[in-house]
């Protein structure tokens, strides 16, 4: 019993030795984690580039993941380093998330951030039409925002929004009681973006018109009809021989039908809109009628003495009203009348100015020069001339253009009046070939025609030319009295290059205005300037191969 004591002893004081001097037992070899992220909030470009994490840390590994991974962000480990990327972000709305890093039992939450894409929102229409009893219109949108507002911009008694969607909202309108056509501004906002919806009712009245926001191309106006209830009755096809047009049964008793024509159905607007009205008494002398246009812009400027025809002119809209009084009723026309909105660079002087030089007329007993002067002149130059021309006119490529023409023509007198005919072979006409059309001419794409810029009618006025009409082969036709001098201007295809073609000729300007008494005789003067028009279109006319 003894020797077990002793041993029991001797275990405890070794015990309470360890617990008296712990620098006596073993050190431990577990260290702290540590983690480190170079960054806790990152911001994404709306493209999802992807931007880096650097991850510092005294463990062997490390992991990372996303709440959002599974939707729209994605992480991708190389080394010590965390690519967080995203798909593109569509939506007009910054987006959030998070990203968290893990490592020895630590963690640390990096907060993600996405820019929005720009705000996009389209609206079905940009103005509706809502019948005069009132009703329903529903209106889709769409929009990459969740935050679209729709609001009137002005309060307005008879109309009201509904049934908001989220692709969609309702509008209700009261019936309008007035004779007088009402309108609201309905905006739609996401953002910095508004878009406008101009919303019209008509009005208790017996009048139609077409659609009056102009221009609007084809599926508008087919969108415009049907909203107010009318029908398409026929579509005529565009062909080599006639315009494409389209014709609406209306609900109208007073007014049966509307047709709009095109020059193409690709146009922005229409050319001409018919109306055909069965009372004419409607629209004869009607103050009503008057005060209905003139909601439009429609101004009378002129009439007949009989009321047959009567011209409205308006400063707002690029049209023409003409009223034609005929047997049963009464054809109204709304014609679109082209006006240039935006500037051209012209001729910094007249055209064909040196070329004038050389010109004589043997009517005129302007001597002129001949066609061995041209072609000396020409050589000094450096011109090339083509040789494949018959003897009565020259063509010259130039190589120091006076203009950027192209070529040079001289058209020369050919045939002799007497033995030694002093005329023979003196320039009679001068042209020059532009590449660039749009020194005198624009292209409408409304009509589909080109006409005189307002910058070459200018020049031309200020030069003391008159602008005389055209001709039968489309040249544009200016002439000057005091030097009895004319130009012509026209389109040309020239070796299948559509050119400018500019020519200039002396001729007597006897076009029945040379005087008041003159141009009082209408018979007569209109005779005189459709002779004179023929004149220069014969000289105008020539074959150039």
């Amino acid at each position: 019993m003894r020797r077990f004591f002793l041993a029991l002893w001797g275990v405890l004081s070794l015990s309470l030795l360890g617990l008296l001097c712990p620098s006596c037992h073993p050190q431990s070899d577990v260290e702290e984690a540590t983690l480190e992220v170079s960054s806790t909030e990152l911001s994404l470009p709306r493209e999802g580039t992807a931007q880096p994490l650097t991850i510092k840390t005294n463990q062997s590994s490390w992991s990372a993941f996303s709440p959002q991974e599974a939707s729209w962000v994605t992480l991708r480990q190389e080394g010590n380093t965390l690519y967080v990327a995203a798909k593109a972000n569509e939506s007009g709305q910054e987006r959030a998330g998070a990203v968290l890093v893990q490592a020895g039992g630590l963690q640390r939450r990096v907060t993600v951030r996405q820019t929005a894409a720009d705000i996009l929102l389209e609206v079905s229409a940009s103005s509706l039409v809502l019948p005069v009893e009132g009703g329903a219109k529903v209106v889709s949108f769409e929009s990459n925002s969740d935050a679209v507002s729709i609001e009137l911009a002005q309060s307005a008694d008879w109309l009201r929004i509904e049934k908001r969607t989220a692709k969609s909202f309702t509008l209700v309108a009261t019936a309008n009681s007035d004779k007088h056509i009402r309108s609201a501004k309905v905006n739609l906002t996401a953002g910095a973006v508004v878009k406008e919806l101009e919303v019209t009712q008509e009005g208790l009245t017996p009048y139609v018109f077409p659609i009056l926001n102009f221009p609007s191309r084809l599926y508008d106006i087919m969108r415009y009809e049907h909203e107010r209830g009318n029908t398409l009755l026929y579509s005529r096809e565009e062909t080599k021989e006639q315009y494409p047009s389209f014709r609406f049964l209306t609900k109208s008793r007073v007014v049966p039908l509307i047709e709009y024509q095109f020059s193409t159905t690709n146009s922005p607007g229409f050319s001409i809109a018919t109306l055909i009205y069965t009372d004419k008494d409607l629209v004869k002398g009607n103050k009503d009628f008057d005060e209905a246009v003139a909601a439009y812009g429609f101004i009378k400027q002129s009439s007949s003495p009989d009321l047959v025809y009567t011209l409205y002119e308006n400063k707002k809209l690029p049209l023409q009203l003409l009223v034609t009084i005929f047997t049963g009723g009464a054809k109204v026309q709304f014609v679109y009348n082209p006006v240039q909105t935006k500037p051209f660079k012209t001729f910094s002087e007249l055209p064909l100015k040196r070329q004038i030089d050389f010109l004589g007329n043997r009517e005129l007993d302007i001597k002129g020069k001949k066609q061995d002067d041209v072609r000396a002149f020409e050589q000094g130059e450096g011109s090339e001339r083509n040789e494949n021309t018959p003897d009565f006119y020259d063509l010259f490529k130039p190589k120091h253009p006076f203009q950027d023409e192209i070529i040079r023509g001289y058209f020369y007198i050919n045939t002799p009046t007497q033995l030694d005919d002093p005329y023979l072979g003196v320039v009679n006409s001068v042209l020059g070939y532009f590449p660039q059309l749009e020194r005198a001419l624009w292209y409408d794409e409304i009509d589909g025609h080109y006409h005189l810029t307002d910058e070459v009618m200018k020049l031309f006025t200020a030069e003391g030319f008159e602008y005389m009409g055209q001709t039968q082969n489309a040249s544009y036709a200016f002439a000057n009295r005091a030097r009895k001098l004319a130009y012509t201007l026209r389109i040309f295809f020239y070796q299948e290059q559509r050119v400018l073609d500019v020519q200039a000729y002396y001729t007597e300007i006897d076009d029945g205005a040379n005087s008041v008494q003159e141009y009082l005789n209408h018979r007569t003067s209109q005779h005189k300037r459709a002779s004179f028009l023929r004149r220069i279109d014969a000289l105008s006319r020539r074959s150039i191969r």
